[in-house]
């Protein structure tokens, strides 16, 4: 076919299948992919797994087969210097078709896979699938969780909630106008004998005013209201840190299961390396064929670990599209963190590492920790606000019972009608006007109002004694919380340089025992335990960084300070008050 018709070629196509033998060059052949992926048309090249590395869907050519050409002669080798002729030795090398398959392209053109292929072919691609336009960096989630999260937007209804309590306690000292009026109809009896004063039918209607002018439970009513405004305020920001502190576990706590999807598929190619090991010692009869069945049993084994670890990595990016309020079905990836990069880079833990490793500095690091938490935490603010809400609470009931209120009131009424009988108003009798009006002044004191009073004071005492009891609970709980993170924190820096030396030794470990294997110099278990080690130090070496971090977000939570929050500049200013701190202790 002319390259130029390529794309018409390909209307009505069901799929592509490229053989042997064709040529395009590297251009071409990109273009041709592109095309065929972009009218997700399933491909399948019968030539090599370069191809799919390229973008076709699939391929059942194995990566090399040189292993077994080499092997194959050293066999053949080893049977002539022991006397057999060679006529007699075989000259092919068979070796089983491998299926590999483009995830990536999979995903791209629709085409589904099932988990029944793990365990039979190789994936290229994103060793975790995914290939989603949206990915997300711990600052992302950490401004989305804030802006998005139905939680705190619940939260801050509680705020407005409180702000109009304020409102209505302000409402106090505003006028109070009410307008009424009245129709009567009287006996005409009565009304003829009034002389004027009562008519049969009249109607008429006021106007009245009460202001207060001053009133002590008015004015401690407001201030204990704006105290617990603020104090509904400090919860909420509370919930937003702890909002916060929950976005940066659940992004590593899914970076972590993304790392372990990515080391479980690792540690199934790993398998199918060693099946192969145990098939190839088994057709030249160095091992039995125990050897292979037990590698098809762990490969069955590693199939369902890389599974789980998939579906659990799926639950951590749900749980991250909950926190954002996004749709769950939301396909998300998250940006890979590490110390020292990115938005981490000054995490220096090798600094934080000299400072709680030294006996004379770490105690200086501590009580500045503890007395940044202190100054910072919501909860203590919290508690404050209530404190001072409850002892003005306190103060009405004490000295303000004896404060009398004064209020202003007045009053306006207008006849509207008269008529029936009594209407009219005899000669020399005066008439009443029929718009009248009075003002006042009103001062009331209560004396004795069933003993509340002292009851009122007595249960504001006792809540402030509890607020006090709280607060000196927190102030503890602040203590040691500051204290057992620190500890946390050595222990992970501790495991980040031990892990990096577990996996370095465990990887050269397995490489040595796989070759020894192949040689049938070791036994079969002595693989697996190999590779079983490897599986375990790479898990530990890749969550030591994140747990390190996590545990650094956990720190920053307790101090109400996260550094990826605020501005270099503010984050400069706090390193520079820990260095001012720790150098007037030393």
């Amino acid at each position: 076919k002319d390259k130029g018709n390529i794309e018409a070629d390909l209307i009505g196509v069901d799929a592509v299948y490229i053989a042997a033998g064709f040529y395009l060059s590297d251009s071409e052949f990109s273009k041709l992919v592109t095309t065929i992926n972009s009218k997700k048309i399933p491909s399948f090249s019968a030539y090599s797994k370069e191809d799919v590395e390229k973008g076709v869907l699939a391929s059942n050519q194995p990566e090399t087969n040189i292993d077994q050409f080499f092997r194959r002669i050293a066999l053949n080798v080893e049977a002539i210097v022991n006397g057999t002729n060679p006529s007699k030795l075989p000259m092919y090398v068979e070796y089983k078709n491998k299926l590999s398959i483009n995830t990536n392209t999979a995903k791209q053109i629709g085409f589904p896979l099932r988990y029944s292929l793990i365990a039979k072919a190789d994936f290229i691609g994103e060793e975790n699938g995914i290939t989603s336009d949206i990915s997300y960096s711990i600052l992302d989630i950490m401004n989305g969780v804030v802006e998005k999260n139905l939680s705190l937007d619940a939260e801050r209804k509680n705020i407005e909630l409180s702000t109009q309590d304020v409102k209505t306690a302000k409402s106090s000292y505003l006028p109070n106008v009410t307008a009424n009026a009245t129709g009567v109809y009287l006996d005409p009896k009565v009304a003829e004998i009034s002389n004027g004063s009562n008519p049969e039918f009249s109607t008429s209607g006021n106007i009245a005013l009460e202001q207060v002018i001053y009133s002590e439970s008015a004015g401690a009513n407001i201030t204990i209201q704006e105290n617990l405004q603020k104090a509904q305020q400090e919860t909420y920001n509370a919930a937003e840190l702890d909002a916060i502190l929950n976005a940066s576990v659940a992004y590593f706590n899914a970076l972590i299961l993304k790392t372990n999807l990515q080391i479980q598929n690792q540690n199934l190619q790993v398998t199918k390396k060693n099946l192969e090991l145990a098939d190839q010692n088994f057709t030249a009869g160095e091992s039995g064929k125990s050897d292979v069945l037990r590698f098809r049993s762990q490969l069955a084994q590693n199939t369902q670990s890389l599974i789980d670890a998939g579906n659990q990595m799926q639950q951590g990016f749900n749980t991250i599209n909950q926190l954002m309020n996004n749709s769950i079905s939301t396909e998300i990836d998250i940006d890979d963190a590490e110390i020292s990069q990115g938005l981490f880079k000054n995490y220096k833990y090798e600094d934080f590492l000299e400072i709680l490793d030294d006996p004379k500095l770490r105690p200086a690091l501590i009580d500045f920790l503890v007395e940044e938490a202190k100054k910072n935490a919501p909860e203590l603010k919290n508690i404050n606000y209530n404190v001072e809400a409850t002892q003005r609470n306190y103060r009405l009931n004490n000295t303000g019972r004896f404060i009398p209120t004064v209020a202003l009131q007045g009053k306006y009424s207008l006849a509207i009608s008269e008529s029936g009988k009594g209407s009219t108003v005899p000669a020399g009798i005066p008439t009443v006007p029929d718009g009248t009006y009075n003002v006042g002044v009103n001062v009331s004191l209560p004396i004795f109002k069933q003993n509340q009073r002292n009851i009122n004071r007595q249960t504001a005492k006792i809540q402030e004694d509890q607020l006090m009891i709280q607060k000196g609970n927190v102030e503890l709980t602040i203590e040691k919380n500051v204290n057992d993170i620190l500890l946390d924190m050595i222990n992970q820096i501790a495991n980040i340089e031990i892990s990096k030396v577990s996996e370095e030794t465990a990887r050269e470990s397995l490489d040595l025992t796989q070759n020894a294997y192949a040689e049938g110099a070791v036994p079969l278990i002595q693989l697996i335990d190999a590779q079983t080690n490897y599986l375990q130090t790479q898990l530990a070496s890749a969550t030591a960084n994140y747990n390190y971090l996590l545990t650094s977000m956990q720190l920053e939570r307790a101090i109400g300070y996260f550094f990826l929050m605020n501005t270099e500049a503010s984050n400069q200013d706090f390193i520079r008050r820990v260095n001012e701190f720790i150098l007037s202790r030393d």
